[in-house]
């Protein structure tokens, strides 16, 4: 006997997710006639006059798109944390002091680095290996101490951005109800790599500022005159290249270019206004704690 039943926009995965959870309910009373669990296959010669049903799963299409768009979902979400990791060692060590020599290593800055070392060692190795874990704490360890606390700072908050950025993009695309796709899943992970490079741009800029001497405001305005006018071109032509994207007849394309082009949109957004906001807050912040440091000494 085979049952049949209709999906309608199976393109939207959160639709399936709850046609199968209400499937499982109305499948309920075939599990009476089955000697096990329905989603244990049974070999089809055990059946019987009492318990004529052997196994019974969901298939077809739509579920089969599901079930491996749920599974790059979840790679997806693991590679996306990795990867804004990754981002964060690369820019402590891109933010570091590159005069140093053996005798420059700073236990105190080592002590201090010490709960993200251990954050991030934790999570690799709870979700990829031990040995990477390992290899990862190791260079971790030599090189905080080379690196120092102040590129840390810098090199959080030049990756903060761009993880807010991925938080507005997915309840956009919560607010929109297209819910999880084979085009929404991957569009996460592409913000970490397109949007950090704006946020590196104004913060390499503020820095050459504050080199020369310029004062936290000269830094910041010395951002939207340079640096901002640049990104502000470069993402208007990338968006509207993406919005013609979502002229397109097939759905999944103009979802893509939709998406695309809010994910740049909210990039631009998050390098022009919340990073110069957090360097002012951040340089404010260093000022005090020395002004507070003098007025002890003296």
């Amino acid at each position: 006997m085979t049952l049949r039943w209709g999906i309608a926009n199976p393109e939207q995965f959160i639709v399936v997710e709850q046609v199968l959870a209400e499937l499982e309910i109305d499948m309920q009373p075939f599990q009476e006639l089955a000697a096990q669990g329905l989603s244990e296959r049974a070999d089809i010669n055990s059946a019987t006059e009492e318990y004529p049903v052997t196994w019974a799963i969901a298939t077809g299409d739509p579920v089969t798109r599901f079930v491996a768009a749920n599974s790059m979902q979840n790679q997806l979400q693991g590679t996306l944390v990795l990867g804004v990791l990754f981002c964060l060692i690369t820019l402590w060590w891109g933010f570091r002091k590159v005069e140093y020599g053996f005798d420059d290593y700073s236990l105190r800055d080592l002590a201090v680095s010490s709960p993200v070392i251990i954050a991030i060692t934790g999570y690799v190795y709870l979700t990829v290996s031990v040995n990477l874990a390992i290899a990862i704490a190791i260079l971790l360890v030599i090189g905080a101490g080379y690196w120092g606390t102040r590129s840390l700072s810098t090199a959080i908050f030049t990756t903060i951005p761009i993880v807010i950025v991925i938080i507005w993009l997915y309840a956009i695309i919560a607010a929109a109800g297209y819910g999880l796709n084979m085009v929404t899943v991957a569009i996460a992970a592409m913000s970490l790599g397109v949007g950090i490079d704006y946020v590196i741009h104004v913060v390499e800029r503020y820095r050459e500022e504050r080199a020369t001497g310029a004062d936290v405001e000269t830094s910041i305005k010395a951002i939207g005159g340079a640096a901002g006018l640049a990104l502000f071109g470069s993402a208007v032509s990338d968006v509207t290249g993406f919005l013609i994207i979502t002229r397109s007849a097939m759905g999944f394309f103009a979802s893509f270019g939709l998406f695309c082009a809010a994910m740049i949109g909210l990039s631009l957004f998050a390098s022009l206004v919340v990073t110069p906001a957090m360097l002012g807050a951040m340089s404010r912040t260093r000022s005090n704690e020395t002004q507070q440091v003098e007025a002890v000494g003296a």
